[in-house]
């Protein structure tokens, strides 16, 4: 990657997103092999490049300077796998393992060890070997790349997405169109957390109701 002496964070992103692109376009890629077997349970698959204004405000959050962005900031680049069933999780994390050219350097096993306030799912953190072309150089640019591979079951998908817009985007009225008063963390965190006890729960009985019918006979 490039990173100069006194490069700005947008100076950073301009010289280096088009690696990072290319290293998600190859985790696309090899991911997408795994949809189509149907015995992974994969709902959807789903990648993004962070923004610049995203990569800014983590950077002043945490204080990290340019020079340390390649080894703080590990999910630039973040693809995430949504399957149907909790034990297919680790059987789509065993299958990402065997993959060529990707190497995954550390996990966090968000499912055996939840987060505080109850998130359930899998991360991977990857090293991608890519190569881009750069236009202004005119050369081929070849690197190790990082890439955040999330595995999450859909439940713990509709969880996530329901913490991120009641932390971060909290509703300025009530259902009743009254002004609501956001409450404190600790009660949130309660209350996000007994609801992700409740979703596990779905996820361990929709494994067991697709267990229940696919041993079913059917009676036409």
């Amino acid at each position: 990657m490039t990173i100069e002496e006194n490069m700005s964070v947008e100076q950073f992103y301009e010289h280096n997103v088009r690696l990072y692109r290319s290293a998600l376009a190859d985790v696309e890629h090899k991911l997408g092999k795994l949809a189509d077997v149907d015995a992974f349970g994969i709902s959807e698959i789903k990648t993004r490049i962070k923004s610049l204004d995203s990569l800014k405000e983590k950077c002043d959050r945490k204080e990290i300077q340019t020079q340390d962005i390649p080894e703080r900031i590990r999910d630039i680049a973040g693809a995430r796998i949504i399957c149907l069933y909790l034990d297919s999780v680790s059987t789509i994390v065993a299958k990402i393992r065997q993959m060529d050219g990707i190497t995954v350097a550390y996990v966090k096993d968000y499912i055996s060890h939840p987060k505080e306030n109850g998130y359930r799912g899998y991360h991977l953190e990857c090293r991608i070997s890519t190569q881009t072309y750069d236009p202004e150089t005119l050369e081929t640019i070849s690197d190790i790349v990082p890439v955040e591979i999330q595995v999450r079951t859909q439940h713990q998908h509709d969880w996530a997405e329901l913490e991120h817009k009641l932390r971060y985007k909290p509703q300025k009225t009530s259902s009743a169109g009254q002004e609501a008063e956001d409450i404190d963390d600790k009660v949130k965190n309660k209350k996000l957390k007994e609801y992700a006890v409740k979703m596990h729960n779905a996820d361990l009985k929709r494994m067991e109701l697709r267990d229940t019918c696919a041993f079913t006979k059917r009676i036409d």
